[in-house]
């Protein structure tokens, strides 16, 4: 799984957190400090209508999972449930 966020977002911070706990495999692209992840992150934001409420609301939408399967979501819990099932 990939993780789109940024290390100054709470949320993209436990996420991570949870993820370790759980010894979940994940690479982890921080936005804020590599061109190249915001590139892709923008790319998906921008693709994809998962993140149509998101933009309305004037919000980034991290962070952002990327499972193995393709499947982008913005749901931590899911993630994790996925994740879990395809140890």
């Amino acid at each position: 799984m990939k993780i789109y966020g940024s290390n100054v977002c709470p949320s993209t911070l436990k996420a991570i957190e949870e993820l370790k706990e759980k010894n979940i495999n994940f690479d982890y692209r921080d936005f804020c400090e590599d061109i190249k992840a915001l590139k892709e992150f923008v790319a998906i934001r921008d693709e994809n209508s998962l993140f149509d409420d998101v933009k309305d609301e004037k919000r980034i939408g991290i962070p952002c999972f990327v499972l193995d399967n393709g499947v982008i979501t913005l749901d931590k819990n899911y993630a994790i449930e996925e994740s879990m099932k395809n140890r």
